[in-house]
């Protein structure tokens, strides 16, 4: 059996009396990119936000189920999701970097959390994360012009350089190549597959040739149900599944 890193067992989320996510089961491997596919409006980013407690923040929102991190209950009552979001971080959409300096950008978690004890620890910190993010060549001599200042494709990997600096233990990214050029996705993408390396990453994407490339779980989502989840080359080369199939091929989407 193996150790998961996230467990999640007949997971619902409801939006008032919308029941937007029905019965989601999914187990998430550590070191793994696990890629949430489906149609537009299907729930995946919707799950997705549930894996660090993004939907706490939307009043009419109501999460049922167990969702565990380690083995743990990520809804109990004595987890503190501030703590838990340096755990589990998250990449967005659009790149949305602090209208800081680039190395303020990096530097806020760990100094939040209390991650350095000084600004030696600071400095490696930041370096470590941006060469993570393969950001630290072209930011290293503009450490303190604004992060609003980089490309769309370089604020994208200041975003991932946020969000490991923090030293996460998974990355969740929500379809975080929609906003970029072919160029910058390609650098996010091999991005990823290193990132592997030291994380769980769950990735959601509109783009079924990306979920192809980049990751080795895929998980198919259609009208809020978790259709399949399964090895990406069999979703992608013999589904299980009727409706599977007729998304992979085109036929609903």
């Amino acid at each position: 059996m193996t150790d998961y890193k996230i467990s999640a067992k007949d997971v619902q989320v409801y939006y008032g009396d919308n029941h937007a996510i029905k019965d989601v089961n999914v187990d998430i491997e550590d070191k793994t990119v696990t890629a949430f596919i489906g149609p537009s409006g299907c729930g995946k980013s919707t799950f997705l936000r549930c894996l660090n407690r993004m939907n706490d923040t939307i009043d009419i929102c109501r999460v049922e189920g167990d969702i565990l991190l380690d083995g743990e209950d990520i809804y109990d009552p004595s987890v503190d999701p501030v703590q838990l979001r340096a755990k589990v971080g998250m990449v967005f959409q659009k790149p949305n970097p602090f209208p800081k300096s680039i190395y303020d950008n990096v530097a806020y978690g760990p100094k939040i959390h209390g991650l350095a004890r000084n600004k030696i620890e600071l400095d490696e910190i930041v370096e470590k994360s941006l060469r993570k993010a393969a950001l630290w060549t072209e930011a290293k001599d503009r450490l303190h012009a604004p992060g609003t200042g980089l490309s769309g494709g370089q604020q994208q990997r200041l975003c991932i350089a946020r969000a490991i600096a923090t030293a996460p233990e998974v990355l969740l990214m929500d379809e975080p190549c929609s906003a970029l050029d072919p160029i910058a996705t390609a650098q996010v993408e091999e991005l990823i597959d290193e990132l592997r390396q030291s994380f769980s990453v769950v990735i959601v994407t509109h783009s079924m040739q990306q979920a192809a490339r980049v990751s080795q779980k895929t998980a198919f989502f259609h009208l809020g149900n978790l259709v399949e989840f399964d090895e990406t080359d069999k979703i992608f080369t013999n589904p299980e599944d009727p409706r599977t199939e007729s998304y992979i091929s085109g036929r609903i989407g």
